[in-house]
């Protein structure tokens, strides 16, 4: 089995993965254009009301997201999600333990 490593995959095409949804109006979505509605909505439900540490809450929900994602990929293999990730698996192992993901 061959690894795409991100040289392998042109960075134009990185920046415009296609994501499929079960929604049809988010399907063909690139990953950017689905943070940036998602962040429309969220201000939008904030109706005015103040709030902060917009960044940390959404970089965490996206890690968690991803996390698991790739976890349930590789069927719980550490090393090999460390590697789909491009991230130490040390660095794996942290982010687990901080994210509560067992």
């Amino acid at each position: 089995m061959s690894i795409a490593t991100p040289g392998e995959i042109a960075s134009s095409h990185r920046e415009h993965v296609l994501v499929g949804s079960a929604a049809s109006e988010e399907k063909g979505h690139s990953l950017e254009e689905l943070t940036r509605q998602i962040s429309e909505r969220y201000f939008h439900q904030l109706d005015g009301h103040d709030t902060s540490g917009v960044y940390d809450l959404f970089i965490n929900q996206v890690e968690r997201g991803l996390l698991r994602v790739v976890l349930e990929h590789t069927r719980g293999n550490q090393t090999r999600a460390a590697e789909i990730l491009g991230i130490n698996r040390g660095t794996l192992r942290k982010k687990l333990r901080l994210c509560d993901i067992r």
